[in-house]
């Protein structure tokens, strides 16, 4: 969370973290002990949303929490047709609505694993599963993003795929990009692709690269993704995502967040925390968001 103020006996610990906004601080909130496979969050107000995934029969869907989790309310289950099923990704969009990819009958007794089958949904929390295109299946997506009315997705292999917001249908699909994509971020009419060790910029309605940013690109230094990925410490997580409110660009690993500083053309360590980790050692990163 980004907080305006930091306690003066801190300010000088930090000064050397200070982002463009202010300053960043770590605020718990527990989760319900159901929430095993937290996918997404959405915090608005003093509400905060979260989409996630039991893994088990009757899986909880969204949970919904007004005091900072001193309380959480099981807003949405899987409904009847899907109790056997297992969300594997979930993303909040407008009115927050829930995009979300369904593994049919995976946890039923007897499933034929090597032959699952796999579909989308958009949900509501009125509780209305629509089920949307079969192209999203299609191409095998397991990242999402919405952007512009549209859901974006990979398969972190084959480009960029631009599906219709409201039906999933497949508008467009965008490849000029090189090697595996581990995850993507999109704000400004950009689309920023985090590869094994650069950043590529693609124009989000064209799919054309974008000539500009070039420090940019190459600014994700190789010892900083080796170093995430070899110590394991707070988490396995390496992503990057975009906060369009603020026009900043961040990238997440098992040792800190960082910020994208525009003006200086590199990524800086914001997480106020001992070493610029977690305060208490023993959090694990799992899953991070903009909101």
């Amino acid at each position: 969370t980004g907080e305006e103020k930091v306690e003066k006996q801190d300010r000088e610990q930090i000064a050397e973290i200070k982002t463009g906004l202010e300053y960043f601080v770590e605020e718990k909130v527990s989760l319900p002990e159901e929430a095993v496979n937290v996918m997404d969050v959405r915090k608005s107000g003093d509400t905060i949303l979260i989409a996630s995934s039991e893994g088990r029969q009757k899986s909880s869907l969204i949970w919904k929490t007004d005091d900072k989790g001193e309380s959480w309310e099981r807003v949405l289950d899987l409904p009847e047709m899907l109790q056997y099923s297992l969300v594997s990704e979930a993303l909040f969009v407008e009115d927050n609505s829930l995009i979300c990819g369904v593994q049919v009958d995976l946890l039923k007794e007897g499933a034929d694993t090597a032959n699952r089958q796999k579909k989308y949904y958009k949900v509501n929390l009125q509780g209305d599963f629509i089920e949307l295109s079969s192209d999203m299946s299609n191409q095998e997506i397991s990242i999402l993003q919405y952007y512009d009315s549209q859901i974006y997705g990979t398969n972190q292999r084959d480009g960029i795929f631009v599906f219709d917001g409201e039906t999933g249908a497949l508008k467009e699909s965008f490849d000029k990009m090189s090697g595996q994509i581990n995850g993507f971020c999109i704000m400004n009419d950009k689309i920023f692709i985090e590869g094994i060790d650069h950043i590529e910029i693609l124009d989000a309605l064209t799919g054309e690269p974008v000539d500009a940013d070039e420090k940019l690109r190459g600014s994700l230094d190789p010892v900083l993704l080796k170093g995430s990925r070899t110590t394991g410490k707070q988490g396995f997580i390496d992503k990057m995502i975009c906060d369009p409110s603020t026009g900043l660009l961040y990238y997440i690993n098992a040792d800190a967040l960082y910020q994208y500083d525009f003006a200086d053309a590199e990524f800086k360590e914001v997480l106020y925390g001992k070493n610029y980790r977690f305060a208490e050692e023993e959090m694990v990163l799992m899953e991070i968001s903009s909101s």
